[in-house]
């Protein structure tokens, strides 16, 4: 027998056993009742969780605080800097990539609404003045201190 060569007994039997697995498999003919209540799907709606469940959501808070609970990352940590805001060159103010804002006492910040970190330091810069430094311009990383 030569390598590479296909044996003509052998063939015949695979190609029997590949139609075989590729038959329809046989259904049942199963009857509902006549008094069967059918509802469309399309017309199914979501069923309201329990209460405990959503007074543990509402409890739990927002979608930011939920985040740094599952990663155990505060929002202040210097790997989430996302900017800072400098007055006459000096940081009064840090803007992390959550939208947390850590400044100076003197300060506060003035749309708490807002959210995001660029809105939230356009707020900040707008109230007070200044210049926002973005992280890949700050040449030392170092979590804010006021």
């Amino acid at each position: 027998m030569m390598v590479g060569a296909v044996r003509s007994d052998v063939g015949s039997s695979i190609a029997s056993a590949g139609a075989a697995r590729e038959k329809p498999a046989a259904t049942q003919n199963f009857r509902l009742p006549e008094d069967a209540k059918v509802t469309p799907v399309s017309s199914l709606k979501a069923s309201q969780p329990p209460q405990s469940v959503l007074d543990a959501m509402a409890g739990y808070g927002k979608l930011a605080e939920q985040a740094r609970a599952f990663t155990g990352v505060a929002d202040n940590d210097v790997s989430k800097i996302w900017g800072n805001i400098e007055i006459n060159g000096k940081v009064v103010a840090q803007v992390y990539e959550g939208g947390t804002v850590a400044f100076e006492s003197k300060y506060q910040l003035p749309d708490p609404d807002i959210e995001g970190p660029a809105g939230r330091a356009a707020s900040f810069i707008e109230a007070y003045g200044g210049k926002l430094v973005l992280r890949k311009d700050i040449k030392n990383l170092v979590p804010f201190s006021g």
